[in-house]
């Protein structure tokens, strides 16, 4: 949730019939409430792969107050943190689409890598990361500053990406074709370390404490933590777990394919869970 010129701004990325994945929830934005709040509007964007476009969408009555081409199977999207701007990761015509929440236009294409899918603007609103799902896996990175493109190695075909809450961030990109995470010195624009989790990571969220949420395509949720050398432990479940979303010590990971939204709670020494049909 960002806040631009007097509204609130929302992402989420609902992805529809992209051959690689399917339905899945991928990114879960928790409304805050309060005064400040209470005199805005708030408005969600949502990616649209089926016809390159990008839903905005009144939650109050549902109404879509405008829809906004962008490139070719859009993916995953984010916002600035200011919330003048939305960054959509097109996965079939490899850039990202740039747009003001002011206008609910398209001002800057940028060229990235092939089949971009997970992207994430840094909290302090200077670059937007954006993972490029092919088999030679790389990060795009775009300075706001010049729209220039820094590309870092990581792992095959990665999919995910969240920062750590410390200044500067550290990224966690998750490598589904190598099962295993690519940590990134977001200063630098350099690989750090590459974890293994095995199990196909997808997914992934980072709360407030630093604890990564990973969903893994063929185990379950791997719980890592990233201030105690990346320890982490994994919770088996069944189906195939590929978006995850954190709002303070709730999980909440999505099924692909078998409809479910599995909601974790993780406050107490051990945690507890509830599922829905989605």
């Amino acid at each position: 949730m960002e806040r631009a010129n007097g509204r609130t701004v929302v992402v989420v990325a609902i992805i529809k019939k992209l051959a690689t994945t399917g339905l899945a929830l991928l990114a879960f934005c928790a409304l805050s409430a309060g005064p400040a709040l209470a005199q805005t509007e708030t408005f969600a964007y949502v990616t649209n792969a089926d016809d390159g476009t990008v839903s905005v969408i009144n939650p109050t009555d549902g109404s879509i107050v405008a829809t906004i081409p962008v490139g070719f199977q859009p993916y995953g999207i984010a916002a600035a943190p200011d919330g003048t701007r939305v960054y959509v990761a097109n996965f079939g015509s490899s850039n990202v689409s740039v747009i003001d929440t002011a206008t609910n236009r398209v001002v800057e294409t940028v060229r990235v890598g092939p089949s971009p899918k997970g992207i994430a603007v840094t909290p302090d609103g200077t670059k937007v990361f954006v993972v490029n799902n092919s088999y030679v896996g790389t990060v795009s990175v775009i300075d706001l500053t010049d729209y220039a493109v820094t590309t870092i190695p990581v792992g095959r075909y990665p999919s995910g990406i969240a920062f750590t809450p410390e200044t500067p961030p550290r990224a966690y990109v998750t490598n589904t074709g190598s099962s295993n995470i690519t940590v990134i010195d977001t200063a630098r624009n350099e690989p750090i370390i590459s974890s293994s989790v095995g199990g196909k990571p997808e997914g992934i969220a980072i709360d407030d404490d630093g604890i990564a949420y990973v969903a893994l395509r063929n185990w379950g949720l791997s719980v890592m933590d990233t201030t105690s050398a990346n320890s982490y432990y994994t919770i088996r479940q069944s189906g195939t777990p590929v978006g995850v979303a954190v709002s303070g010590k709730r999980v909440y990971e999505t099924d692909n394919g078998g409809g479910l939204l599995h909601i974790g709670d993780f406050s107490g020494v051990t945690p507890t869970w509830n599922t829905i049909t989605i």
